[in-house]
């Protein structure tokens, strides 16, 4: 029988993970509006695709889940002061670093580690799926990262930012 805390995580990732479609990646940018839904759509929609083997119980998917983890716990670094100037992005920010923090424990528990690898025997996924997943999740997180570092240039430098994106 699933763990109850896999139901718990997989929902509420699902959940934050919707709200990735209102957040801007790069406000203030001239990045087209439809540039900005693809990306999100490519990266919400890779996301639910891991969530999908991770509620079933792949054990790859888990330790996919617990590399991105210290990606969101980073995160936080981009938080904007005042807290209410960006409330959208930094709930999201908050929300997901302090599930990934529940995430790290939780997914290392002996009773958790044990139902995954039950699961791995009975389920067989090519190779082939297991690296394409695994690789393009540590991208969307590698570029959840750049996104990050922009927001944090444009918040520290303001103009001067504006001034080096034209050299």
């Amino acid at each position: 029988m699933r763990p109850l805390g896999i139901s718990t995580l997989t929902g509420l990732w699902f959940v934050l993970s919707v709200g990735d479609f209102f957040v801007p990646h790069f406000p203030g940018t001239a990045v087209p509006t439809w540039i900005f839904v693809a990306i999100a759509s490519f990266e919400v929609g890779l996301f639910w695709l891991l969530l999908w083997f991770f509620w079933r119980g792949h054990n790859w998917s888990r330790i996919v889940m617990l590399l991105v983890s210290p990606f969101s716990i980073v995160s936080l670094g981009a938080v904007s002061f005042p807290l209410i100037s960006a409330l959208m992005w930094n709930a999201t920010v908050i929300s997901a670093a302090a599930l990934s923090l529940f995430q790290l424990y939780y997914l290392n528990k002996s009773m958790v580690r044990a139902w995954f690898k039950k699961g791995a025997e009975a389920r067989k996924t090519s190779r082939m799926t297991i690296a394409l997943v695994s690789i393009l999740a540590v991208l969307v997180s590698i570029y959840g990262l750049e996104a990050m570092h922009v927001k944090y240039l444009r918040h520290k430098l303001g103009p001067e930012y504006q001034q080096l994106r034209a050299t």
